[in-house]
């Protein structure tokens, strides 16, 4: 099974629950993990303890909201310091990713989901090129 980190706002979930249902058809092969600030029984120092050190790709959704959550920076910079394999996706159109310095450095390339649903097949592609998806 592969494990795939999926970092979201809170604020963002009802956009992050429409792409999670089109994410569906990957669960034969992966595993989806992400924290719920709102609802999970578990801390978030806990699913980086626990889940972020097997995570095979890191997904984090960028929207303006995600980009001012103490919490999404955290999980951003743990799998940088993990040497996770990151793959930012732009789902909120108001984000230009040359322009805006909230976005750490250290990622290079960001994939624009316009519309959010497109995040799906940006998420296939990059297992791909890992090597995971068969």
């Amino acid at each position: 099974m592969i494990n795939i980190f999926l970092a979201y706002c809170s604020k963002d979930k009802t956009l992050f629950a429409t792409i999670l249902d089109n994410l569906q058809p990957l669960s034969k092969c992966c595993e989806f993990w992400y924290y719920n600030q709102d609802s999970d029984p578990i801390t978030m120092d806990e699913i980086i303890k626990t889940k972020l050190p097997r995570t095979d790709l890191f997904v984090v959704f960028i929207t303006n909201n995600s980009l001012n959550s103490d919490h999404i920076q955290r999980e951003i910079f743990e799998a940088k310091n993990l040497s996770k394999e990151i793959c930012p996706i732009i789902i909120d159109n108001s984000i230009t990713a040359n322009s805006d310095a909230r976005i750490p450095e250290f990622i290079n390339s960001i994939y624009y989901a316009s519309p959010p649903i497109n995040a799906i097949q940006i998420i296939e592609d990059e297992l791909e090129k890992i090597n995971v998806l068969r």
